[in-house]
């Protein structure tokens, strides 16, 4: 059973509740620096240019996120939350050789698989950073006890995962 979905707009929790969700529907979601958890991101994407006020750093930097989501649910599981993800980044930063101000870029897809956390407790999954289910290899996260996906911690751990640590305006 599944629909066409919608894009939504509008906030999105930085935590969301799977069990408020209707289950096997792709819902799809298109956040920007208008949503404040989002724009807290933006701001750390910028934490290099100290020289600009926080207004200049959101007005000469974007962080655009696309964001699918459809709650599932397997017997051994349980309720799960599946999230695919597009992140288009421009934000201010400085050049590691020169030091000077310059712009760098962040773009990249990843998909995420939010388990219930006492699954982390099983032997199978001790260690396991990704999740392979419905035909696809997702990486791994898991709910908290209230049944939430910590959806800005683990954007915020794939932002600094793909960031290039060393921006040169010579590349």
């Amino acid at each position: 059973m599944s629909t066409t979905p919608s894009t939504h707009t509008d906030n999105l929790s930085a935590n969301v509740n799977v069990k408020k969700m209707r289950a096997n529907i792709w819902l799809d979601y298109f956040l920007d620096k208008h949503t404040d958890w989002v724009k807290d991101l933006l701001l750390e994407l910028n934490e290099n240019c100290q020289e600009m006020t926080e207004v200049e750093k959101l007005e000469n930097s974007n962080l655009d996120l696309t964001l699918k989501f459809k709650k599932c649910f397997k017997g051994s599981i349980g309720d799960y939350l599946l999230c695919h993800l597009e992140v288009h980044a421009h934000f201010n930063t400085l050049c590691v050789k020169t030091g000077t101000p310059m712009k760098d870029t962040l773009e990249f897809d990843v998909k995420m698989c939010f388990l219930p956390e006492n699954i982390s407790e099983q032997e199978e999954f001790a260690d396991q950073t990704e999740h392979f289910t419905d035909g696809e290899i997702y990486e791994l996260y898991y709910l908290n006890k209230n049944f939430e996906a910590p959806l800005k911690e683990a954007i915020h751990e794939q932002l600094f995962l793909n960031l290039n640590f060393y921006p040169s305006i010579d590349n």
